[in-house]
């Protein structure tokens, strides 16, 4: 019943029929609550970010390790968020502007006592110092940085290890990404059922502190690429497009630096789309 509810809740979204498509998702959902699939479809239709942020805690309910799920979650929970109105300055300024002019034409007319004299040198010279200072910092970062883009023996071991765990699934993520590519739009949902379990399954996987943007790079394109399978259903073909082009050179990059990272290499610039 429930598989019934959903292929037609489906059916529903890709006649754009958003209103049916959401009474038969909520109806797989009463099937099977513990299902974590309509309440995937259903954050994804849903126009109420309330409504959104319910789906994605019962899918975390259900399966705490989806990363997607997770994703979206911090996305909604930054939604909250309201940096607050800037405080205005116009009138503060104006009056410490008049203050420090009128000081200014005081001291013009009184001219500088020693010990203004003697504050203005200490003044400059501090300055002087502080100058210095800078020239040497960014002397030695310089050599600092060269340093450090060259990953360490035990950042090169713990990444060798974490390619051998995560490379299998990106492959195997990216032969069914190659077969959705492929596939009539109508039929893309065993191809969406296939791809979230191998992102979970990455995502799983223990993350070295010294390979964390590239993970996070591999998992964000895994994200895009479902996202875009998910849009080419929904005849959403230029979101769609656009969000697995995005997710293809997301894992390429990810990849490229974990396999710097694996070969003692230096990092390598990411590339971006054109």
């Amino acid at each position: 019943m429930t598989e019934d509810y959903l292929a037609q809740g489906i059916a529903a979204i890709k006649a754009g029929n958003k209103e049916e498509a959401h009474r038969l998702i909520d109806l797989a959902i009463h099937s099977a609550p513990d299902d974590e699939r309509p309440w995937l479809w259903l954050s994804q239709i849903s126009a109420d970010d309330e409504e959104r942020f319910h789906c994605i805690k019962e899918i975390l309910r259900i399966n705490p390790n989806n990363e997607k799920a997770k994703q979206k979650y911090d996305e909604l929970i930054g939604l909250n968020y309201i940096s607050p109105p800037p405080i205005p300055q116009m009138a503060v300024k104006a009056k410490n502007n008049n203050t420090i002019i009128g000081q200014g034409i005081k001291n013009k007319e009184r001219g500088l006592s020693t010990i203004e004299w003697i504050v203005v040198g200490i003044i400059f010279g501090i300055a002087a110092l502080v100058i210095v200072g800078m020239f040497l910092f960014k002397k030695i970062n310089i050599t600092k940085t060269s340093i450090l883009n060259a990953p360490s023996i035990s950042c090169q071991s713990v990444a060798m290890k974490y390619q051998s765990q995560i490379l299998p699934l990106i492959l195997k993520f990216g032969n069914e990404t190659l077969l959705g590519q492929s596939t009539p739009h109508t039929s893309l949902t065993p191809i969406i059922n296939t791809l979230i379990p191998l992102m979970e399954d990455a995502g799983a996987i223990i993350v070295p502190d010294c390979v964390q943007q590239s993970s996070q790079l591999i998992l964000r394109g895994m994200d895009d690429i479902i996202d875009g399978f998910i849009y080419l259903f929904a005849e959403m073909n230029d979101h769609g497009n656009i969000a697995i082009s995005q997710g293809m050179l997301n894992i390429m990059n990810g990849g490229d630096q974990l396999k710097a990272l694996a070969s003692g290499q230096l990092i390598p610039t990411p590339m971006s789309l054109p």
